[in-house]
């Protein structure tokens, strides 16, 4: 090697070594943790908890659109179903306790959720009323930061529209803090009917042929309240009162024609009904939790329900010659009356498990009234009332002529 390439590199070396010692080396920390508890994996009962961001960020518009989302959840009939059992296989829970007479999924709009717990199997904290398991939704509890939100939406389709607003409000003052949630919602519709009725004999041939045809006209309106006051006490403690006011009224009526095509004709071929309910449900609780260390907590509760639920309709039929066949006016009124009590103690035992113990217990009572009375016919008006207490069921049934006041009753209420 010449000297002049040996005295490049040496200036080479020596500006390496002095650029080293000039620039010190950055230190690099790199931290990394893991969680070693997974609920999906490590629960003896699955849970799949739905978050109140999950529901606003789809924008679904009732607490049944969330669950049309969530794996192994069938909606049915307006109904939400695990394993493919409803109608009382399926438990139904609102902030712990079995939800009112007549709550509807349908009608809870996600902005009053906190959260929505999917349980399918049955837990000690859930009972076991139900064997496919519980689906537990939490109204909203906690008050982070104060919230003013308005919303509104519509929709229509061939033969129906919609509009619909809620309303969210929240704050904290202190030792205070509250929410409210409310939102309504109006639903009309038109839906044509066309029916074609066939029917033969054993050989095949052909007997009848009977074609109906008609509308189906009314409207079905919604409203939800859902309001909420909290107070932390000095010592720890959360006394907070929260209630649950559903009401609904669905007025309808149809009107459909018969026309024989081949066969005998029907007695009435002409078929007119007018149909309106109402209902009204509220579940009001107090609940005190008191901390008792700093793991365990015991959490009490007393509540009440209400609820009403009327309907009222008006049929007739008229035969081919004109002549009235049915003229029948009937009304009825359910109420349930139900007041509760429950309490939980929740600790942690060790460093790796936790202890619940609780108790429940409730009286309700349920009365029915429906009234009838056929005009015009060879009937006689009747009158039924059913009383419910506990497990214990009377009923009545007696004949009243009560034709003119149920005409005036049902009159007044359907128009």
């Amino acid at each position: 090697m010449s000297a002049p390439a040996l005295t490049v590199a040496a200036w080479v070396l020596m500006a390496a070594a002095a650029h080293a010692q000039q620039a010190p080396q950055a230190v690099v920390e790199v931290n990394a943790s893991g969680d070693s508890y997974d609920a999906r994996r490590d629960d003896t009962a699955g849970k799949i908890v739905v978050s109140r961001e999950d529901m606003v960020r789809y924008g679904d518009a009732s607490v049944l659109d969330t669950l049309k989302r969530v794996p192994g959840v069938t909606i049915s009939g307006g109904n939400a179903q695990l394993r493919g059992l409803g109608a009382g296989y399926t438990q139904i829970l609102l902030n712990g306790e079995r939800a009112p007479s007549g709550f509807s999924l349908d009608a809870l709009a996600p902005e009053s959720v906190e959260r929505i717990e999917v349980v399918r199997a049955a837990t000690a904290d859930t009972s076991t009323r139900a064997i496919a398991g519980t689906i537990h939704v939490i109204l909203k509890r906690a008050v982070s930061k104060a919230q003013r939100d308005w919303k509104a939406g519509a929709g229509a389709s061939s033969d129906m529209a919609e509009g619909k607003t809620s309303l969210n409000m929240s704050d904290r003052a202190g030792a205070f803090s509250y929410s409210f949630a409310a939102n309504a919602s109006r639903n009309t519709f038109r839906r044509p009917v066309t029916t074609v009725e066939t029917g033969g004999d054993a050989q095949g041939r052909p007997l009848y042929e009977h074609q109906l045809r008609g509308s189906d006209v009314g409207n079905f309106n919604t409203l939800n309240l859902t309001p909420r006051l909290n107070r932390e006490l000095d010592n720890g403690d959360t006394l907070s009162w929260q209630s649950f006011i559903y009401a609904n009224r669905l007025h309808y009526h149809s009107r459909h024609v018969t026309t024989y095509v081949s066969g005998a004709p029907r007695i009435d071929p002409l078929t007119g009904s007018v149909t309106s309910t109402a209902r009204r449900t509220i579940r009001s609780d107090v609940v005190w939790t008191s901390k008792l260390g700093d793991s365990a907590k015991l959490e009490s509760r007393v509540g009440i329900d209400a609820g009403n639920y009327a309907t009222a309709l008006a049929q007739s039929s008229q035969a081919a010659s004109g002549a009235l066949t049915l003229d029948r006016v009937a009304d009825g009124l359910s109420r349930d009356r139900a007041l509760r009590g429950s309490g939980k103690y929740s600790g942690r035992t060790g460093s790796a498990h936790t202890i619940g113990a609780g108790w429940e217990g409730s009286v309700a009572r349920n009365t029915s009234d429906r009234q009838q009375a056929d005009f015009g016919l060879a009937a006689t008006p009747e009158r039924y009332r059913a009383l419910s207490y506990f497990l214990v069921q009377r009923g009545i049934a007696c004949t009243n002529p009560l034709a003119s006041q149920l005409r005036r009753a049902a009159s007044a209420l359907l128009c």
